[in-house]
């Protein structure tokens, strides 16, 4: 009913599938941004998603993840979204995604403000172009790569660039409007 009551109204955007590297199984994740498709350099899902619970076997550190996957548990839902709380999660060792855009293997993580009721449960996150990606990926290390700019140029890597802006690091794209 919370998140009824805060639906401000439909996104519009694209699913996009990530497939994993040595499984069948493929990940959705809805956008509101494919235009950044090449800057994602990995993808979350919440500590509820049906890929967990079915791959314990292929989950190098399955033990951190459940015991992550509890504590989460224990949050509200507004706890897990706050801006404010600390990033938190955990990567799943032993899965890769693949980014469709680059063909280039991704970590898959989990951490609780992804959750399993919004959107497809997984995110495919933008570190550069998106601020939460952005403090997430800085916090644990992540690559961040840039696909678009406010000048067609790399930006300094001090914060996302969330805005509109020309395409870079995209391929045949590159020196289009995002």
């Amino acid at each position: 009913k919370i998140a009824q009551k805060n639906w401000i109204g439909k996104s519009e955007g694209a699913i996009i599938q990530f497939k994993i590297k040595n499984l069948k199984f493929k990940i959705d994740v809805f956008t509101t941004r494919p235009d950044t498709i090449f800057g994602a350099t990995y993808l979350i899902l919440s500590p509820e998603h049906e890929l967990i619970a079915n791959r314990k076997s292929q989950i190098a550190n399955y033990n951190e993840v459940e015991e992550y996957i509890k504590k989460a548990k224990k949050k509200s839902e507004e706890e897990r979204i706050a801006e404010a709380f600390e990033k938190t999660g955990v990567e799943l060792k032993g899965l890769k995604a693949v980014n469709p855009a680059t063909n280039k293997e991704m970590p898959i993580w989990i951490a609780d403000y992804v959750l399993v009721h919004v959107g497809t449960g997984a995110i495919m996150a933008v570190p550069a172009h998106d601020q939460r990606d952005y403090d997430f990926a800085k916090k644990f290390g992540v690559k961040i790569t840039y696909a678009g700019s406010r000048d067609g140029k790399d930006e300094d890597l001090k914060k996302a660039c969330e805005g509109a802006g020309v395409l870079i690091n995209s391929g045949k794209f590159n020196g289009m409007d995002s």
